[in-house]
């Protein structure tokens, strides 16, 4: 049985030979540029060292916030990378919105963890002139390890990424 589902090419994801991996299908796929399409599909048996239940339950949560907060134009993807997640937002809906984030995977030993993050935003706008706003913004919060750990990561995304926009919108 094959469940597919929308994800991100992003160098989080790339495999040699030029290959992606899409972690909630567990396959791995050569991708088009040209077609934008997914060929040579193929099932993979990747060793998550146990990361895989922290990325499942950030999955879900930003799976909730894009529905909520891009109007159906919005993706996430989390991935496994470097002993840390990454969680990629992307939508097209007026504009090219990006977002990056990085979480650190509880180790035991902290109770709190920072979480770094960078969104970049283009839109071109057309009708009255020709005018675009190309931004980029890093930003971090610190997050404590609780049993909602994941709801919170996903509160904190949110507040970043309404803030740092509002603000770049007035600047």
């Amino acid at each position: 049985m094959c469940f597919w589902f929308q994800t991100l090419i992003t160098p989080f994801n790339e495999m040699p030979n030029g290959r992606f991996y899409d972690p909630r299908s567990r396959n791995s796929f050569k991708y088009e540029h040209l077609r934008k399409e997914a060929t040579d599909i193929q099932i993979e048996n990747a060793n998550d060292g146990g990361s895989e239940t922290w990325r499942k339950a950030v999955q879900e949560e930003a799976d909730k916030y894009t529905d909520s907060h891009y109007e159906e134009t919005g993706i996430a993807a989390v991935f496994v990378n470097n002993g840390s997640l990454t969680l990629c937002i992307e939508s097209h809906r007026n504009g090219r919105w990006r977002s990056q984030w990085t979480i650190p995977i509880a180790d035991g030993k902290n109770e709190q963890c920072e979480i770094k993050g960078i969104i970049k935003v283009h839109v071109h706008y057309y009708e009255d002139g020709n005018v675009q706003l190309v931004s980029t913004k890093e930003t971090s919060a610190k997050i404590t390890y609780t049993v909602s750990f994941y709801k919170s990561i996903l509160s904190v995304v949110f507040m970043e990424e309404r803030g740092k926009r509002s603000k770049t919108i007035a600047e």
